[in-house]
């Protein structure tokens, strides 16, 4: 690490190279430290893949507190990254799950009411005498006949 004007090394670590190499580990461990132990780093653009810079004063405190780690489960900094997508393909599948039942539905209710027009009609057809051989019903037969159908 480069010291600055004065002598002493600088206080911040710019990137992942910089904070593996004071803590002696890969990047790749590091970048784990960070993702499931809440490694103190924090991301000045405030995006999840952005550049990380750090403090050697919290990276101190963090390596020192590590044997407490395990007693006290501290809250990790960042969140599972994989939660909302995981909310999402549930959600979508959900949303399959229900269009493939109101298509079924929607299926069952055409069924119904295809048995319902042609029940109505089968009594229609049962309930109305045929005409005669004129063509049309004389008054008093109808008049009758929906006597009948009121009583």
């Amino acid at each position: 690490m480069a010291a600055n004007k004065k002598g002493e090394a600088p206080k911040f670590l710019a990137g992942w190279k910089d904070i593996a190499s004071y803590l002696g580990k890969g990047v790749r461990t590091v970048q784990r430290y960070e993702r499931e132990m809440g490694l103190p780093v924090r991301r000045p653009a405030a995006k999840s893949r952005a550049a990380v810079v750090a403090t050697k004063v919290e990276l101190d405190a963090w390596v020192a507190a590590s044997p407490y780690r395990g007693v006290f489960s501290l809250p990790r900094t960042i969140s599972d990254s994989r939660a909302p997508a995981r909310g999402i393909t549930e959600g979508i599948l959900e949303m399959v799950r229900l269009r493939d039942q109101m298509m079924e539905l929607r299926e069952e209710l055409r069924t119904t009411l295809q048995t319902l027009h042609l029940t109505v009609e089968n009594i229609h057809l049962k309930s109305v005498p045929p005409p005669p051989t004129g063509g049309c019903f004389p008054l008093r037969i109808l008049i009758g006949e929906t006597k009948q159908w009121l009583t």
